[in-house]
């Protein structure tokens, strides 16, 4: 992820600073109390233990593993986040409410890491978009000043929508291969993206085959989906 986090954090400064230290805080004390909770000592009458005591057996349990995961998620949550909102406040509220709701109900219920049949990223994302999209703006960090149509504020994840609506001009595939496009922070800049792929695959964390099936996937379905529309 340092590729497409130092492009963030360059681009869009605090904004992008704010998107990943609030998701990365919140999912780490959701996976903390997480600990606490399952390590508390069981219900003994003949010998109760002190909340001190429940506390620093959880705090035994807790390991680098329950920092490290949620730390990523988190991470990986900020960064398919919009830098903004049409009310500045509501991101903040999306990034919390969403880093709970992925983490908890994406995988602390199923029992932790390991166990989850959610991506808690994802999940917060869809959650965040389903409850706040209306409020997601489209910007760019390099010209914010192209960026809008009359005299209202784009609101979408992506700028597909006001392309086709004819809002902005083509972009060139330079543009888009740099990120010098509207979208989510850790999105838009290919090149960092694929930096990134290029060192997983060379050290065998991501396997080329699941890499090269998605993509080859997206690339027919988008090709269909071009021969039908023009068709049409």
């Amino acid at each position: 992820l340092s590729p497409t986090i130092i492009f963030a954090l360059v681009v869009y400064g605090l904004d992008a600073l704010r998107n990943l230290l609030v998701p990365v805080a919140t999912m780490v004390l959701c996976e903390f109390v997480y600990v606490l909770i399952k390590n508390r000592f069981p219900y003994n009458p003949a010998q109760k233990h002190t909340i001190k005591e429940q506390f620093l057996n959880g705090c035994s349990h807790y390991t680098w593993g329950n920092f490290l995961v949620p730390t990523v998620s988190g991470l990986i949550y900020g960064l398919i986040m919009p830098a903004s909102t049409k009310n500045p406040g509501v991101i903040w509220y999306a990034l919390v409410l969403g880093s709970v709701f992925g983490i908890v109900l994406g995988k602390l219920v199923f029992g932790g890491t390991g166990n989850n049949i959610f991506n808690p990223a994802a999940l917060a994302m869809v959650f965040s978009k389903l409850c706040f999209g209306s409020q997601f703006v489209s910007t760019s960090g390099i010209f914010p000043e192209t960026y809008t149509a009359g005299s209202g504020v784009i609101t979408a994840g992506t700028s597909l929508t006001e392309i086709k609506a004819g809002y902005y001009t083509v972009y060139s595939i330079q543009d888009l291969f740099l990120g010098m496009i509207p979208g989510t922070i850790g999105e838009t800049c290919k090149a960092c993206i694929l930096v990134g792929l290029i060192y997983l695959i060379i050290r065998h964390a991501s396997d080329w085959r699941i890499t090269l099936s998605y993509l080859g996937s997206f690339v027919l379905m988008m090709l269909f989906a071009g021969i039908i529309y023009h068709a049409g």
